[in-house]
């Protein structure tokens, strides 16, 4: 081979290493075995809720990232989890669940203000600005909880989980 040719060649693309790889091949084996035994629907359930935000947070544990990092990325993974389950679904039953939810939320807090004697409603938009904070807050619970369950299982197993905050790491065996 010329010189010129191999310029031209491109480079091989280079592999995650073997622990980043496992994350995905696991992802897709789950997907894969709940489309067959419970169907597709809650196969890409599944997947938007669960399994995009369990991949990010394999992948960082792997790579050693902090848990600052693998909390914020994890609760966005799962954040954009839920509202494209919740998208989808809008979909599938074709009713926006989206108008459904504040519908009722708005419907809630005007029944909730008038037991209370308050007059007023807010507006939607404040609304669903609360919907999505609430939701955050939810992600950001639910995924620092699990940080903290799998730090104390895969400790026990001499497993590594990224590293704890200083607040934590004597709490955490």
């Amino acid at each position: 081979m010329l010189a010129d040719e191999r310029l031209l060649t491109p480079a091989p693309a280079p592999r995650p290493p073997q622990k980043e790889r496992a994350a995905p091949r696991t992802l897709l084996s789950t997907f894969v075995l709940l489309g067959v035994v419970v169907g597709p629907l809650k196969a890409v359930n599944y997947l938007c809720v669960h399994g995009l935000y369990s991949t990010i947070a394999a992948v960082c544990w792997a790579r050693g990232e902090g848990w600052g990092r693998s909390v914020v990325a994890g609760a966005a993974a799962r954040g954009c989890g839920i509202v494209a389950s919740l998208a989808l679904s809008s979909f599938l039953v074709n009713e926006n669940l989206f108008v459904l939810l504040l519908a009722n939320v708005e419907a809630l807090l005007y029944n909730v203000s008038v037991v209370a004697g308050i007059n007023g409603a807010l507006p939607p938009a404040a609304i669903a600005l609360a919907i999505a904070v609430l939701m955050m807050v939810h992600c950001v619970t639910y995924v620092l909880l699990i940080h903290i369950l799998y730090a104390g299982i895969l400790s026990r197993m001499q497993l590594k989980c990224g590293r704890p905050p200083a607040f934590l790491r004597g709490a955490i065996p």
